[in-house]
Formats: structure tokens, sequence, C-alpha cells
């Protein structure tokens, strides 16, 4: 027992009997948090050790300053007795200090051991000084060290060093420690049950966790006689035991095993390198068996192991096809095994391919006709091709209904199954024009002077194609063509693809007066026309409005013997030269001229030829017969 004083959750402890050196024989101080540990010496080598468990680590500290009148010393241990710091003399007395939030304060919190002994009794481990006597100041200024003696990868196993000085009675304060964890961690060893039987060889996975209880110190270590995930020893016949150790942060450890027994019902094992299982072999290759058999460990022993062929003997690889391979074996027990293997012996070679279109970096146009040229053929003697597969068929059109890279593969496999294939690449260009449609103005139409005609036009590229950069026509589609002037004009369009493919299309229209022929009683040409000579001839026809007082060319209308020659002007009887040929009536938007005949053309035929100050020229063809006598 303890004697606690001091006021409820502030305790003060006393060295109970004399506090052990090592930790199985330390004060245990960790029922409550401690304020202070009161303890003495019954002599210069007495050295206590005390259990203690800290809140967080950082805010631990310790110190005998004020509290002794002896030269004390003072170390700190983790759980597994590992030193963290130590000092001797603090700010030049004989007391003590482990000062809180130091740089070499631990880290976390849990189960610790305070170490407190005289002057020159150090603690030790199975290499040498957990701490040195000795140590650089300019390292450590203050005098407080870590472990940096050479005993400090072992823990605590004794306290060595002569001590000099009286017995006597020291006082620790202490900060940042916390009652501790009493409860030991909860163990499910959930396989191998305890108490089965299972057989020997069997597979047998153990399977077991630990946890610690809520809000305890947590779980340090969860350990197995068999790990984890492991498989069970069950080589040998006889009861075989798994156990579980489990240890907090507090050094709470609980314990426990499940035992069970392994017998005899285990099959020799076989195992067969070759031929191996699955395995490809070319026809007439040379394979060896390779088999063995074996019985468990201290099973009954085997008795035989019989292959197909005997071991080392030469596997069956002169037929084509899937061959299987048993090795059956006994154990004197009267177990039995067997294990069989398939392999297939085929000829391993591949198919050739060769492809001749489209052949490798190859560049074809957009929507060019290209037939695919492609073959395979497997080894003589082989198993014989079983597939020759192309992207298309052979001889059917190669994609190039879209610009780019493109790759073309053939694939091709044997009746043994070996497979080859082989890809070419080329490259689909847009190297066609694009396509213009002119629906006005029409290609040799003509129009009046000043009629309104709308450009209509479109362009198009190819279907796939880099796609229409630019149409442009002579005006922009839907806007008016130039019939301002006589004569002949042309109307251009141009196109441009994204790959610079450029077209234009032309077409030539005329721009002339609307004249839509003689009228009656005049017959157009080709039609002869019959008139009596001397009697004038009614010449009429309209340009569908007032075109000016002379539409008609100079030295125009005219008259001419069929056939040519005898030209005269033809003027009206009573006109003037210098008077129009033709009058314009308003009323009926015609152009008259009474055309003066002569009595001598009787019996001839003569051409009526106008020609408008348009250019474009109109006849008439009048065959005359004499004049009748009144």
């Amino acid at each position: 027992m303890l004697a606690l004083a001091l006021a409820p959750g502030a305790f003060a402890a006393s060295e109970v009997g004399d506090a052990g050196s090592l930790r199985s024989t330390a004060n245990d101080m960790g029922s409550a948090p401690m304020m202070e540990i009161q303890g003495s010496f019954y002599d210069s080598a007495d050295t206590d050790l005390y259990r203690l468990c800290l809140s967080d680590g950082a805010s631990f500290s310790a110190s005998t300053l004020g509290g002794t009148t002896v030269d004390t010393q003072m170390f700190l241990f983790d759980s597994q007795g590992y030193g963290v710091y130590a000092n001797d003399d603090a700010g030049g007395s004989r007391g003590s200090l482990l000062p809180a939030h130091h740089r070499f304060s631990p880290r976390a919190g849990g189960e610790f051991f305070l170490g407190i002994s005289v002057f020159n009794r150090d603690p030790q481990s199975s290499l040498g000084d957990i701490f040195l006597n000795s140590f650089n100041r300019t390292i450590y200024p203050d005098g407080i060290i870590d472990a940096n003696g050479f005993g400090a990868s072992q823990p605590l196993i004794d306290w060595a060093g002569r001590a000099s000085g009286p017995a006597g009675a020291y006082r620790i304060a202490l900060t940042g420690t916390a009652a501790c964890d009493t409860t030991a961690p909860a163990i499910d060893l959930r396989t191998p049950a305890n108490g089965d039987h299972v057989g020997q060889g069997d597979q047998v996975v153990v399977d077991f966790s630990c946890s610690d209880e809520q809000g305890g110190s947590g779980l340090a270590s969860c350990v197995g006689t068999t790990a984890d995930g492991a498989t069970l020893d069950t080589s040998t016949l006889g009861e075989v035991s798994v156990t579980v150790t489990a240890r907090d942060n507090a050094g709470n450890q609980r314990v426990v095993t499940h035992t069970v027994t392994v017998v005899d019902d285990t099959s020799p094992k076989v195992t067969i390198a070759t031929p191996v299982d699955g395995a490809v072999y070319e026809r007439g290759a040379s394979v060896s068996a390779d088999y063995a058999c074996t019985d468990e460990e201290n099973g009954s022993g085997l008795q035989s192991c019989v292959g197909d062929v005997p071991d080392g003997g030469a596997v069956n690889t002169s037929t084509l096809g899937e061959h299987t391979f048993t090795v059956q074996a006994t154990d004197r027990a009267g177990n039995t095994g067997s294990k069989s293997v398939n392999y297939t012996v085929v000829d391993r070679t591949a198919p050739v391919i060769s492809v001749a279109t489209p052949s490798a970096g190859a560049v074809y146009g957009l929507g060019e006709s290209v037939a695919a040229d492609y073959s395979c053929a497997d080894e003589p003697g082989g198993s014989g091709l079983a597939t020759c597969a192309g992207t298309v068929a052979d001889g059917a059109a190669v994609d190039t209904s879209g610009v780019g890279q493109k790759t073309f593969k053939v694939e091709a496999s044997d009746n043994a199954g070996n497979t080859s294939s082989r890809s070419v690449t080329y490259t689909v260009v847009d190297r066609a024009p694009p396509t213009i449609s002119l629906a006005a103005p029409v290609d040799g139409a003509v129009y009046s002077l000043g009629q309104r005609v709308a450009a209509s036009y479109s362009c198009e590229d190819q279907a796939g194609g880099s796609g229409l950069a630019s149409c442009d026509g002579s005006v922009a589609d839907g806007a008016p063509i130039d019939t301002s002037s006589f004569g002949e004009h042309s109307f251009e369009v141009r196109a441009a693809d994204h790959a610079g493919n450029t077209a234009s299309k032309v077409v030539t229209y005329t721009v002339r007066y609307d004249f839509d022929g003689f009228r009656w009683p005049v017959k157009n040409a080709p039609t002869m026309n019959r008139w009596k000579a001397a009697i004038p001839v009614p010449i009429r026809f309209s340009l569908h409005g007032f075109r000016g007082a002379r539409p008609e060319a100079d030295g125009y209308p005219r008259s001419t013997r069929c056939g040519g020659g005898d030209v005269q002007t033809a003027r009206a009887r009573a006109s003037r030269k210098k008077e129009p040929a033709f009058r314009y009536n308003r009323r009926k938007d015609e152009y008259v001229l009474l055309w003066k005949t002569e009595q001598k053309w009787n019996g001839s035929c003569r051409e009526f030829v106008l020609r408008l100050d348009d250019g474009s020229v109109h006849t008439a063809r009048f065959q005359f017969t004499k004049k009748p006598n009144r």
C-alpha cells in the first residue's frame, strides 16, 4: 500500500518498503496522478525505481531541488527500460531536475519508470552505461542529457558505480503524471479453434486481433507465436499451439492460447517440373520428364512414385495437340496422391504477313480509290494458315474518307494458335478543290439592260475534307449582277479550302435590249415574208420601254439582197435623212418604220437588217412580187 496525502486529485505518495532498482521490482505509483514522492536511501548504493504514467510526455517534470540533503541524480526510462533523459546536479545544487517541455522530454504519454540514485550510481544495459557521467557542456549546457552512453541501445538491467555519502531522505516534486491503465487488452483468437483436429500439412491460417479498452492507454503490442495471417506449422503429428500475447502502453498484459491436434490424413505430394502445366512445346522438341513425390515430414513414408514415363525419360512431343502427363504416388499409410499436367505440342512459328497496299508512308488523296493488297502465309510444313484479316478485306477499299494519318493493320494466325500482326501508316490529304454551284447568272444568258438579276451561287468542300475556307464571287451571293452596260460580261466565283486547294468557275452573259421580234404583219426569220414590191412594209418592234429616239446602230436599218450585195439604207417613204428611222408609239410601246420598197425588187429576195446599238442584229426575209395594177 502507498501512503497518500494532500487533497483529492493531488496526490503525494511515499516509498513502500525499499523500492526496487529494476522494472520488475519498481514501486507502482500509477494508481493516480502523482505530485510528490517521498523516499529514502538506506545506504549510498541504494537505488529506487518508480513506475509512473504520464499524461502527454511533454508536461512531465521531476525535481528534488529543495527536497533532499543527499546528492541525487534522476533518470527517466520508457516502459521497456530504454533511457529517455537524466540529470545530476541542477542549478549548482545537489538536487536533480528533469524539466518539462525540454528537447529530451518524452514525445508521448504512457508508462514510464523514474529512477533516483546517489551520485555515481548509474544505470546499466547489457552494453554498458546508458547515460555518460562525462559529457560535453557545449552540447548539454543545462546538464540535462539524453541516453548517450554506449548501452543506450539496450534496456536497463542493472546499476553500477561506487557511490559515497550517507543514507538520507528525498522528496520528488512531479508534474504531468496520470493514473495508469490497469485493464489488460482483449484478444480475439479466431483461428485455429481451440481443440480442433487438422490434417498433417493442412493449411491453417492464423487469424487473431487485439484491442485495448476505449479510453485506455492504447495497444502497445499484439504478438502471436505464429504471426496473424501466417500459416500454422502442421508438419508434425500431435498437438500444436498458438499463443497470443497483448500488452497496452500501461504495461497490462493478456495471454490466450489455442491448441489443435495434427493427425495423419495427408496424401503424398507430387511435383512435376517438366512438362510444365500449360506449356507449349514445338513438335519434336527434346523434353525430359522431371518429377518427384514426397510424403509429409514425419509421415508414414513414401511407398511408390510412378509417372507416364520414368523420371528423366523423354516426354512425348511427336504429335500435335494436347497431351496429359500423370504421376501417381502412394505412402505407407495407404494415402494416395496424383497430379496431372497438360501440355500442347504445336507449330510455334508465326505466319508471315506482306502488305503491298497501302504502302508504308504513302500519301493518298481524300476519297481516292485505293484497294487493299496484302497476303499471309504459314511456314512450309506448319499447321496451316487459319486467319488473315486486315482492317478491310484484301481487295476492298482502304479508308480514305477523312484526312490525317491512318493505320492499316493485318493480323494472321495459324492452326497452332501462333499469331502475328503488321501495321503500316499512311496519310490521307485533301487534294480536291471545292465544288462551285452557280445558278445565276446562267452561262450564255441574255439579260436586258438594267435588268435586276440576283447572283446565286454556293461552294462546298468534299465530305471529310479540310473544310471550306472561302467562297467569293464577282458580287456577293444574292447581290445584283452587272447589267448596266451592253455587251458580254463575265461572272466568276472563286473558292478555297483549308488545305489550299482552289477552284473557280466563270460564266458569260450578254446584256441587250429586250427585243422579242418584229411584230405583225412581219414574220421573223427564218420564215419568208411574201410582199408586193413598192408597197411599204410596216416594221414594228418593242424594247419594252422607250430606249431613245435612235436605238438603232449607225447605218441601220438597211436592206440587202438575199445572199449578199445591194446594200441600201432602209427609210420611210416621207422621211428625211436626219430624222430617226423609227417613230416611237408610247401608247403601244413600240418603234415603227414604214419601210419603203421599190418596184424593181419584184421577183427578188431581200433581207431587212436591224442592228441595235446594243450590238444585236435582227433580220426578216422578204420575197417581193409584182404590185397589182389599179
